[in-house]
C-alpha cells in the first residue's frame, strides 16, 4: 500500500468501527470547517454537516424523519470517493492542508476501525 492510498474497511460488517470513524471525522472537519470560515457553500461544511447530522443532514427537520439524512456507511463510501477523486484538495489547500495530511488521518481512524473489529472489542455506552 502507497503512502497517499486511502484505506477502507467493511462498513456494514462494523458497527463499532464506523462509529468511531464518523466521529473522528466529525472532529477533523468541525475544524477544517472553522478554519474556512464556516462557509455555507463549502465541500468542507458540507461534510462538518454530515458528519454531525446538522442542517439539512438532521435526522429530523420539524419532527419528521428528513429523506436526505445520510447513514454513517454511506458517508464513508462518498468520503472514499471524494478523496480519491481529490474532489477536496482546492478547498483544503485554502486553509494550509492537504491531502496527503487528511488521507493520513483518515487512515489512522480506519486502521483503528478494522482493530475494533477484529478484535471484537466491546465498548459500553
Amino acid at each position: 500500500m502507497s503512502k497517499n492510498e486511502v484505506k477502507e474497511f467493511n462498513v456494514f460488517g462494523n458497527v463499532y468501527g464506523v462509529s468511531l470513524w464518523r466521529s473522528g471525522m466529525s472532529v477533523i472537519f468541525d475544524m477544517l470547517d472553522d478554519q474556512a470560515g464556516n462557509k455555507e457553500n463549502s465541500e468542507l461544511h458540507e461534510y462538518k454537516q454530515a458528519l454531525n447530522q446538522e442542517g439539512e443532514y438532521s435526522l429530523k427537520i420539524n419532527g419528521k424523519f428528513n429523506p436526505n439524512s445520510i447513514s454513517s456507511s454511506e458517508l464513508f463510501n462518498n468520503f472514499v470517493g471524494d478523496l480519491k477523486d481529490n474532489f477536496l484538495n482546492e478547498e483544503l489547500e485554502q486553509i494550509g492542508f492537504s491531502k496527503e495530511w487528511l488521507t493520513a488521518e483518515h487512515n489512522k481512524l480506519v486502521e483503528i476501525a478494522i482493530n475494533l473489529n477484529k478484535n471484537r472489542v466491546e465498548i459500553e455506552l
